[in-house]
């Protein structure tokens, strides 16, 4: 299991983020969307001061903010639909909050950065996400630089966890509009540190109790989380491999092929799957698919690619192959399909080639028994460390005065969750082994939940942007090692 896992998070974590470099079109259409997105916000927290509440409105606005462009590849005509219909909503509720301003006789604010693009042309996008970013970094300290880089982040991974929600038919409104309260102070760049520094704690409480929700809806849909295995053998026959941790697209898609002779191969971010009893059911989900490095999936694989809505996979350096996806920005070339016309997507997998022989692999137990890591906890009279990542001979020498309760599983969130709720958290240190969007995450959930001390291992600059880790470091008292 430790080696599956380390190969996974050092040798191809990079490229499957889809955060691994900082590209500058990439960043400059972000800067464009979230500057859109910031004023909507802006325009939502003063409408509901005057006792308007749109609740269709943000949850629109809080799914747009989950969308993601992962790579330089994208279909231009899908992103300027997506960023004409965010422009055409931050007009409309401008226009109905200046309205009710001017019939309740009251002074109004109009927030904007001069930066009112109404092009179609996506390189003048380029362009004026460029001026915003420089607008951002020009006149702002770098303490304020990172603690905004923080609260996009948590922002959108919140948005992320809703959006999933949502698939449930589970709406909270209130937590859509604190992610839109949150992202509504990055508009006022002489909002003072202290008040960044306050309102990320603030929201730490709330992206805990988003993914304390979603856990929880997840084992009411799919069943008590048991003792399972991950297998790493290829069988012969036809297949889809899927990718981007939407487990309810993932089911949807076992579900429809159930009786059909397709097998689905997954990688890392959908290994959560495998512990829930109606995954496990599924004879077609049969588990990993090479060292789930994405050139090697897109130059092997033998059956098309099913990226979900939220996948993060940057294919700049990868050969195309068979995509299918249902990102509301996808890849260039690939085909765009919804959870209705997955039919598509089988069609497409018994027409392939398919896997033409059998290669064995490995049974990684699964082992969700934490009794033995429980008693650890409960029994230790001095200090303690939680590890959620693999353990290596440094760690083990830096800390060898704790007793060490570590977690390797694939199931990170519900782990810290329980952690969290079973025990005195002032007695416990934690320690994330390994840095990704997933541990910063989680990381950021338990700002404020009175832990020892909260330690992440150091981020390469390529993978995770250096303000964040920055910010963490210096705002947040995190140790990085």
């Amino acid at each position: 299991m430790k080696d599956l896992f380390k190969d996974l998070s050092e040798n191809a974590f990079c490229k499957k983020s889809g955060v691994c470099s900082v590209n500058p079109v990439i960043n400059a259409l972000d800067a464009i969307i979230l500057n859109e997105i910031r004023q909507i916000s802006f325009y939502v927290i003063k409408l509901k001061e005057l006792g308007y509440i749109n609740n269709g409105l943000m949850k629109e606005t809080v799914f747009n903010l989950s969308v993601n462009i992962s790579d330089t590849s994208f279909n231009k005509k899908d992103f300027l639909n997506f960023y004409t219909g965010i422009r055409n909503t931050k007009e409309k509720i401008k226009d109905f909050y200046t309205k009710k301003c001017l019939e309740k006789n009251i002074s109004y604010e109009i927030v904007t950065f001069g930066f009112e693009e109404k092009t179609e042309n996506i390189s003048d996008l380029i362009k004026s996400g460029e001026k915003i970013l420089k607008h951002f970094y020009s006149n702002l300290s770098d303490e304020k630089i990172r603690l905004i880089n923080i609260i996009l982040l948590s922002a959108k991974t919140a948005s992320i966890d809703l959006y999933k929600l949502s698939k449930y038919d589970v709406f909270f409104y209130e937590y859509y509009f604190e992610v839109l309260r949150l992202i509504s102070i990055t508009n006022n760049i002489g909002t003072r540190s202290e008040k960044y520094i306050r309102r990320i704690k603030e929201f730490s409480k709330i992206k805990y109790e988003i993914k304390e929700n979603y856990l929880n809806i997840l084992e009411k849909t799919y069943g008590k989380v048991q003792n399972s295995y991950l297998e790493t053998t290829i069988y012969e026959g036809k297949s889809i491999f899927v990718s981007g941790g939407d487990l309810f697209e993932l089911y949807n898609l076992l579900n429809k092929i159930k009786d059909e002779k397709i097998n689905v191969y997954t990688d890392i971010t959908m290994f959560e799957g495998y512990i829930y009893p109606e995954f496990i059911k599924f004879k077609n989900l049969k588990g990993a698919f090479d060292s789930n490095d994405t050139e090697s999936v897109f130059s092997n694989f033998k059956g098309p690619v099913y990226l979900t809505r939220n996948s993060n996979l940057n294919l700049d350096m990868a050969l195309r192959g068979n995509i299918y996806t249902t990102k509301l920005i996808p890849y260039d070339k690939a085909i765009k399909i919804n959870e209705n016309t997955v039919d598509i997507l089988i069609n497409a997998a018994l027409k392939s080639e398919g896997e033409n022989k059998y290669t064995e692999g490995r049974k990684i137990p699964l082992e969700f028994n934490t009794i033995k890591t429980d008693e650890k906890i409960k029994n230790s009279k001095g200090k303690i460390l939680v590890v959620f990542g693999e353990i290596d001979e440094k760690i083990k020498e830096k800390f060898n005065s704790y007793t060490i309760a570590e977690f390797t599983l694939p199931n990170e969130s519900r782990n810290l969750h329980r952690i969290t709720k079973n025990f005195n958290t002032k007695n416990i240190s934690v320690l994330f082994s390994k840095c990704s969007i997933n541990s910063l995450d989680n990381l950021i959930s338990i700002l404020d939940k009175g832990y020892n001390e909260i330690y992440l291992s150091s981020c390469l600059a390529l993978i995770i942007n250096p303000h964040i880790t920055e910010s963490l470091q210096k705002d947040f008292n995190v140790k990085l090692i």
